[in-house]
């Protein structure tokens, strides 16, 4: 129904409602199909356009990223610049662009410091080459240090020796004397003897015989009246047992001053306990020695360094107590499940804490000019840490100094660990 303009008039159109259905239909249909269609189109433009403007690009740029990291992670910054982003005026292209830059500064520096590195390497080769000679030297020095120091003491207990050898020496000496005034009587027998022979077959020398075996009989009674047999074996037991104790004497000074070798060994350590006290006899013969060995297992060593370490505190412990008429120095063995330890006590003047915080310190000596090298802690601490062990220290002014070696029972010392 329309409305005729200017009229009062209506146009009444009366038309089937199927006709009108189908037209609605088709018109229906035919939107859909169009716009399915645009809708298609335009998927199509907008896939190309980000396959070929933006995904294509993308990978391009994300695999040359990849490469680059790989070169970079084998540092292979020479190859960098092998690796080229494309670049363009959009944003894809500017990035490739800032990329690539990076890439050539990264190429740049890494080869500044390759050059740098270079250089490094060949001042830390010279360097390491004079730190080794360095080395060298210092372990030369050192290995002169610790003989001359061990020399150093023998020069000290040159007096001591000489009085250690001369008195069993002395008695030697005296007892040979004795032996050949007592082998006179022998002697004596012996002539007769050899006379009685000589005028055996004379049948006119009856009353010479007679003489003779009345003499013989006569040296024969002295000699077993003055028990001449028996005395000359207390002589010469007497005389072995001092040729004995010079021949310990100079087997242990030989160990002492051994120079040319460091030789490990496993032994207990109150064999180098009494080869000590041999040794440093003269020095601490004004003291009272008291010993108390406890039972300890076997420990792996150089016996001629950890000799020269006990030699050292047993002259240290004399001359601390000086004229101190109870003088006493006492020598302890110990062990516990992991080491084994050897405590030097003495009761002498001790040290205040300032001469203990500087007692291991190399040249360090309270004694006066020409009566120390002030090598002898130092070196002794030395040794024993070349031992895997320690040299421990605890003193009390006035009152005495007790220092403690500690040697570790499984030891897996060899020659090459010591200096000397």
């Amino acid at each position: 129904m329309f409305e005729i303009p200017e009229t009062y008039w209506k146009l009444i159109v009366v038309q089937p409602d199927a006709e009108i259905n189908a037209i609605a239909d088709n018109l229906s249909e035919n939107l859909v199909n169009w716009i399915a269609l645009a809708l298609l189109i335009t998927a199509g433009v907008i896939y190309f356009m980000l396959t070929f403007l933006a995904f294509k690009p993308l990978k391009e740029t994300t695999d040359k990223i990849s490469e680059a990291e790989n070169l970079i992670n084998n540092k292979q910054y020479n190859k960098l610049s092998e690796v080229k982003f494309a670049e363009g005026r959009n944003e894809i292209g500017l990035v490739n662009g800032s990329i690539n830059d990076l890439l050539g500064r990264i190429q740049s520096n890494e080869g500044k410091l390759a050059n740098i590195n270079q250089q490094l390497e060949i001042k830390v080769e010279e360097r390491t080459a004079e730190l080794q000679e360095t080395l060298k030297e210092l372990k030369n020095s050192q290995l002169q240090l610790i003989r001359s120091e061990k020399m150093a003491t023998l020069g000290q207990m040159v007096a001591g020796v000489a009085h250690e050898v001369n008195t069993p020496l002395s008695y030697v000496q005296n007892n040979l004397e004795i032996i050949g005034q007592l082998t006179e009587q022998y002697e004596e027998l012996i002539e007769l003897v050899q006379g009685l022979k000589s005028v055996k077959t004379d049948a006119a020398a009856d009353g010479k015989i007679d003489k003779l075996l009345a003499d013989i009989i006569r040296a024969s009674d002295e000699i077993q009246e003055d028990d001449l047999s028996a005395e000359l074996k207390e002589l010469i037991k007497d005389s072995l047992f001092g040729v004995e104790q010079i021949t310990e004497m100079v087997l242990n000074l030989r160990n002492f001053a051994r120079l040319d070798e460091s030789k490990v060994k496993t032994i207990d350590v109150r064999e180098c306990i009494e080869a000590s006290l041999k040794i440093a006899g003269n020095s601490i013969r004004h003291q009272e020695i008291v010993t108390d060995f406890a039972p300890t297992p076997e420990v792996k060593c150089s016996p001629s360094q950890i000799n020269q370490v006990l030699v050292n505190l047993l002259n240290n412990a004399a001359q601390a107590m000086g004229e101190k008429p109870d003088g006493k120095i006492e020598v302890r063995t110990r062990a516990d499940d992991h080491n084994v330890y050897i405590d030097v006590i003495d009761n002498g003047k001790g040290m205040s804490p300032e001469v203990l915080n500087q007692i291991f310190e190399p040249f360090f000596t309270t004694k006066g000019a020409g009566e120390g090298t002030g090598l002898g802690m130092a070196i002794s601490q030395q040794i024993m840490e070349q031992h895997n062990g320690d040299i421990k220290v605890v003193s009390t002014e006035g009152v005495g100094t007790t220092f403690t070696l500690i040697l570790p029972i499984n030891n897996n010392l060899t020659e090459q660990n010591l200096v000397a």
